[in-house]
């Protein structure tokens, strides 16, 4: 592995952004997954909140999955960037799969859109010896 390569200060700030986000997302699916009491919630006239506890273990494997490649991303791994849209649209399909809300599929896809969008962008900035697209491996 090269020592010379140069990472793009908004890249570093997007990764860093990425990491932080899915650390919460674990952290929350995991306090979901054992402290969650659907009728805690509950509000007067409103039917209960369905969340199946498979979907939350589900939702802290992506997070977990997504943090890993992020991390792979910092070192400089191309195959991190194609396992990040993967594993997003994966999880779209998941929560369709899993008779989620309409609403809730499209934020889900509207959001990692962006998110990819984003990263990809970053990827591309800077002169030809600070991108970081040119200098994945």
């Amino acid at each position: 592995m090269e020592n010379n390569k140069k990472r793009h200060g908004c890249l570093t700030a997007w990764l860093v952004v990425l990491i932080i986000l899915n650390t919460f997302s674990i952290l929350s699916s995991v306090i979901t997954y054992f402290f969650f009491d659907p009728e805690m919630f509950q509000m007067p006239g409103m039917p209960a909140i369905d969340l199946p506890t498979w979907l939350i273990a589900a939702g802290a494997l992506y997070a977990v999955i997504c943090l890993i490649f992020t991390i792979a991303l910092f070192m400089w791994r191309k195959w991190a960037f194609w396992g990040y849209i993967g594993v997003n649209m994966l999880y779209i399909a998941i929560i369709m799969l899993a008779g989620r809300p309409f609403l809730e599929i499209i934020y889900g896809l509207i959001s990692s859109v962006i998110v990819i969008v984003i990263l990809f962008g970053v990827l591309q900035i800077g002169g030809d010896e600070n991108k970081g697209w040119k200098q994945l491996e």
